[in-house]
């Protein structure tokens, strides 16, 4: 080596002859060290600096930080003897403390749910942007997810945040509905970039091609805590080749591709065969069939001319997802006015509202568009049941993830008379045949049309003698306007 690499903690600095950075799904780039003559009172530093989070750095002539988050004993197999060594490893994350933290943030939520309604003026990623916590641009929108994913959300469609959901969960969350919808995202991994989360698709690197004939399958040469995707085949298969340096042995050139790597750098990394370097999760094509590469680890050995790297690869099947967790939710709300005919503008309720709702910077935009479902038929000729809504009727919504909201109607309650014969309505004909059997007019069910009030009777059987007599009640049919218990019903204008 040139240069020695050390890893430095807390101003102690160790010798290092052995590094390794893993990018997988579903995490951060991954940091792991064999430092030299490590022994119990440096343990215990190490230990510390894991207790206390402390920010390390591994440095030749410039530093790459990491968190430490474990130190192991592990078994290695040099890329060159296949010589199989047990030692001492640190390994952390290559990401900032303050993205760290941004996984594990909550949002101070008042209520126990908040909704999210995409806006006329959203674009896909800014609109999970606005759900993950607005500290920093979270999705890198590059060509191919930006192809797969900006026709996934209609105008209007929704997700939701519990008061108690972290950034990582709201992220897994859409990640997992993106899969279900598109089929062709297979998951997310972060950088240390402006913009960390980059979306894992199918052509994410399009200029790699692997040629399988320059790769050896080797077995599994570390442990990591991805899950398998139910698209893909769960036994891994494990290929490795070593990457020669084009014209450069310097540990500091080393080093540099290693940050290259964690910021997701897209510059020349100036090695042979950089066509087959693969840079993140993706996906390669062999013999017609489709692997998913799932983790890629990068090895830089002190005795080895190059760069070690070893892909865990899944076999792609082509089955059905199942569906998103969590799928839909119900809220209460109430009424405030028809938007654009064909949505309603809907709040939550006054007092001890359960949810609250986080629009767009639009003036006046504190209300959820919703559409209101009704329980019948409507043709282009004719139109069924209409309920006329006023401002502040209280209403239940449904939502699904990822769609539009939709207004199921009011709560309920049993009224003994309609429920005994039941109701037939349509815009041409109105049947009622509802009420009991009374000499009142005013204890019944009825209807006035012109100056008659007509009662409508239900079915009955009177028995007179031996004989029993079937009767029933007077069929009307209406055309104008109508009034039921003396109310003219006439359409909202």
């Amino acid at each position: 080596m040139s240069q020695t690499m050390k890893l430095i903690i807390k101003d102690k600095s160790f010798q290092v002859n052995w590094v390794s950075l893993t990018i997988t799904k579903s995490s951060g780039p991954i940091i792991r060290i064999r430092a030299n003559y490590i022994n119990e009172p440096e343990n215990a530093l190490i230990k510390e600096s894991i207790l206390n989070e402390t920010e390390c750095s591994l440095s030749v002539g410039q530093k790459l930080s990491f968190v430490i988050t474990n130190l192991e004993m592990q078994k290695r197999s040099h890329p060159e003897t296949n010589i199989n060594d047990f030692g001492h490893e640190i390994s952390g994350v290559c990401l900032s403390n303050d993205l760290l933290n941004w996984f594990d943030k909550v949002r101070d939520f008042n209520t126990d749910v908040v909704v999210f309604q995409r806006g006329l003026k959203d674009l896909w990623d800014d609109f999970i942007n606005r759900i993950l916590s607005r500290q920093f641009k979270s999705i890198y929108k590059h060509d191919d997810a930006d192809k797969i994913c900006k026709d996934i959300f209609d105008i209007h469609s929704c997700f939701w945040r519990f008061k108690n959901f972290t950034n990582l969960q709201c992220l897994n969350q859409i990640v997992h509905y993106f899969s279900y919808v598109t089929r062709n995202v297979y998951g997310w991994t972060a950088f240390n970039a402006e913009e960390p989360i980059t979306i894992i698709t199918p052509n994410i690197q399009p200029g790699l091609k692997l040629n399988i004939k320059d790769w050896q399958i080797v077995s599994a040469p570390l442990t990591n805590n991805s899950i398998g995707d139910e698209s893909f085949n769960s036994t891994p298969i494990y290929l490795q080749k070593i990457f020669k340096w084009n014209n450069s042995n310097n540990n500091d050139h080393k080093l540099s591709i290693f940050e290259k790597l964690c910021k997701r750098k897209k510059e020349s990394f100036g090695i042979e065969d950089e066509d087959q370097f693969p840079k993140m999760p993706g996906c390669f094509k062999l013999d017609n069939k489709t692997y998913f590469i799932r983790s890629i680890n990068y090895e830089f050995w002190a005795d080895v001319d190059g760069i070690a790297v070893i892909i865990e690869c899944l076999k792609y099947i082509d089955i059905e997802k199942s569906p998103p967790l969590s799928s839909s939710i119900c809220i209460p709300g109430i009424f405030v006015s028809w938007f654009d005919n064909e949505y309603i503008r809907f709040v939550p309720p006054p007092e001890k509202p359960s949810w609250a709702f986080k629009g767009y910077n639009s003036p006046g935009r504190n209300s959820l568009y919703a559409k209101i479902l009704t329980p019948t038929y409507v043709r282009k000729d004719e139109q069924g049941l209409y309920w006329t809504y006023k401002k502040d009727d209280e209403l239940i919504c449904l939502i699904q993830l990822g769609h539009h909201p939709y207004i199921l109607g009011a709560e309920q309650v049993l009224n003994e008379k309609l429920e005994c014969d039941g109701i037939a309505l349509n815009a041409k004909t109105l049947v009622l045949s509802v009420s009991e059997s009374s000499k009142e007019i005013k204890d019944s069910v009825h209807i006035k049309l012109n100056d008659e009030l007509i009662n409508t009777h239900s079915k009955q059987v009177l028995i007179e003698g031996d004989e029993s007599i079937e009767t029933h009640s007077k069929r009307v049919f209406i055309d104008g306007d109508t009034k039921i218990n003396g109310k003219l019903e006439v359409s909202p204008k």
